[in-house]
């Protein structure tokens, strides 16, 4: 889960690909996927990133949406008040990852 807090006035900062009916962003996945985060934007400091998969935006399941249909999803929700809900799917970095020494026993 991740929250955006933003002024009255702003957007979101994002820009969005994907959707049923739509190419995909990624391969045999229709989904709605984050590609782009605007410098300065509310987005921009809230751990989303690019190629993140958006689940849902407050209540709003994006799944099975055309990508219509999420971008009103999403442009409803700003409109609706400054804090946002998104649930995402992030991509595990192996990259990454860091592993601690277990001491022997």
């Amino acid at each position: 889960m991740i929250n955006i807090n933003r002024s009255e006035g702003t957007g979101l900062g994002i820009r969005i690909a994907g959707g049923k009916g739509s190419n995909p962003y990624k391969e045999d996945d229709d989904g709605i996927f984050i590609t782009r985060i605007l410098p300065e934007s509310p987005a921009r400091y809230t751990g989303l990133k690019v190629g993140d998969k958006l689940l849902k935006v407050n209540q709003v399941s994006l799944n099975e949406l055309t990508h219509q249909q999420a971008a009103d999803a999403l442009k409803d929700a700003v409109k609706s008040g400054s804090q946002l809900i998104f649930q995402v799917l992030q991509e595990l970095d192996l990259n990454k990852l860091f592993f601690l020494p277990i001491p022997a026993m």
